[in-house]
């Protein structure tokens, strides 16, 4: 089984029962987080496309969704917030264009890896209630992690 990286797609040629490559979790989140994972690949598998159309309509436009998943290893190589969510264990990643958008990737038990969950917009207050957790890092102004 060849698997592709999901930055080579279109969007019109992503099959719902194929996994596609998003990036290597990058070492700087596994060094803070503290995280230890049997393998650090993130992987996008098809059928995840029609879960984040949900939120196409809450983007600023088409395009941007569709910028957003294609190049969904560079949001997550360069975020301006991080996080681990308190309940699921989730890794959640906030990056800023025109609006602020959150990226999630959670280990999968059953296939023993890394997978994008969803993406969708937020608000700034819900940012500013996350970073009060005291559980995300603002990396936005920091080069620290490069």
């Amino acid at each position: 089984m060849t698997i592709e990286k999901l930055s080579d797609k279109k969007i019109d040629d992503i099959d719902k029962k194929t996994d596609y490559i998003i990036c290597n979790l990058p070492d700087f989140y596994i060094k803070r987080f503290k995280l230890t994972y049997p393998s650090t690949m993130i992987f996008f598998y098809g059928t995840r496309l029609k879960h984040a159309k949900r939120h196409k309509d809450e983007f600023t436009s088409e395009d941007e969704f569709y910028e957003t998943l294609i190049n969904l290893d560079a949001f997550i190589s360069n975020p301006d917030y991080v996080g681990i969510h308190p309940t699921n264990g989730s890794i959640q990643i906030v990056k800023r264009t025109s609006q602020l958008t959150l990226v999630a990737v959670q280990f999968e038990d059953k296939r023993n890896r890394l997978e994008f969950k969803t993406m969708f917009p937020i608000t700034e207050s819900k940012l500013e209630r996350y970073l009060d957790s005291g559980n995300w890092l603002d990396l936005s102004a920091s080069v620290w992690y490069s």
